[in-house]
């Protein structure tokens, strides 16, 4: 999941938020969220940077379904679009 986020919000606030909306939608299945790459550049405004998460996910008692698991980052994408300083990299 890509967000331009503006140099003022900590990267740590939107992991904070994405870890805590993904685990509220697959509880036990998420492994953990990380940022992968950081870009500044063309594409993205002056005084923001474009931040690239990764979630890991995995159910040790069954199989995930994509369903599941992109309603859960489809949350993560709408929870952070409505922060503050935080869009969805498109």
């Amino acid at each position: 999941l890509a967000v331009v986020v503006v140099d003022a919000v900590p990267a740590d606030d939107v992991l904070q938020i994405a870890e805590k909306t993904a685990r509220k939608g697959m509880k036990d299945a998420l492994r953990g969220v990380e940022v992968f790459d950081v870009y500044r550049g063309p594409g993205v405004p002056e005084g923001s940077r474009s931040l690239a998460l990764r979630f890991r996910f995995r159910a040790q008692d069954r199989t995930l379904e994509d369903q599941a698991v992109d309603a859960t980052m489809a949350r993560v994408a709408e929870q952070l679009g409505q922060r503050d300083g935080i869009s969805p990299r498109g």
